[in-house]
């Protein structure tokens, strides 16, 4: 490592903290592209914001936990950032994992709502049974495709029925109308996120992640030789 590397300072702020100093001067530039539609870093802090409002308005706080089960959407993004702003912390679950396994985690971290894909809403409605969940928000693949490309998949897609227990995304944000969030400082060593081992050698593992873990890692990046530039991506 080089010496730079070994003397780095870790930034001292939360995950949100992190991404809007790092991007506060980038607003038009994309943050996001989820199968051609382009989000800028400007809507995407405007997401966070509503979304942040619309936890505030279910009544998430700091240190609350909430589960998140689905795949990689924007509207994953705007949650974690959001959650993580307002102290709360995110239980990421595998949107594969049995109905047993789910409730498992519900229980062992007390988690007081979820937010879940729709092919994932059957289980998540079984597990959250005799746990302390009490909303469920369902977000859908589609809700943030391009006009053309959301057609073509619930086209090809089978619906899956929400009842009146889940809340829609779209719903979900309009809760948050008017809504002012309380924001939660930075604190040193303070869990943000849970994520769960692969479980190979046994039962998966709950491991605890700070802002500290997370930017430690983001701050690792810079320093690893290879030349970062805004704007690169990766391209599989």
């Amino acid at each position: 490592y080089s010496q730079e590397a070994i003397n780095a300072k870790l930034p001292e702020c939360t995950m949100y903290e992190l991404l809007w100093q790092s991007n506060q001067e980038y607003i038009t530039n994309t943050a996001l592209n989820y199968y051609g539609k382009k989000i800028t870093y400007g809507q995407l802090f405007e997401n966070i914001e509503l979304t942040a409002q619309a936890f505030s308005a279910l009544g998430g706080k700091k240190g609350d936990v909430v589960a998140i089960c689905t795949v990689n959407t924007p509207e994953m993004v705007y949650s974690l950032y959001a959650l993580n702003r307002l102290g709360a912390i995110v239980n990421m679950i595998d949107p594969r994992t049995n109905i047993d396994g789910i409730k498992d985690y519900f229980l062992e971290s007390n988690v007081k709502m979820a937010m879940t894909i729709d092919v994932a809403y059957p289980a998540i409605k079984k597990a959250m049974q005799g746990t302390m969940v009490n909303n469920i928000i369902v977000v859908s693949p589609a809700d943030s495709l391009p006009p053309v490309t959301k057609m073509l998949y619930r086209m090809k897609t089978k619906a899956i029925q929400i009842d009146e227990q889940a809340i829609s995304w779209k719903h979900f944000i309009e809760l948050g109308n008017n809504v002012k969030p309380e924001y939660a400082p930075y604190e040193k060593n303070t869990c943000c996120v849970m994520a769960h081992t692969g479980g190979t050698t046994g039962t998966p593992k709950c491991v605890m992640l700070s802002n500290d873990n997370i930017n430690a890692m983001t701050t690792g990046y810079r320093h690893i030789g290879v030349p970062f530039d805004n704007q690169q991506f990766l391209v599989r």
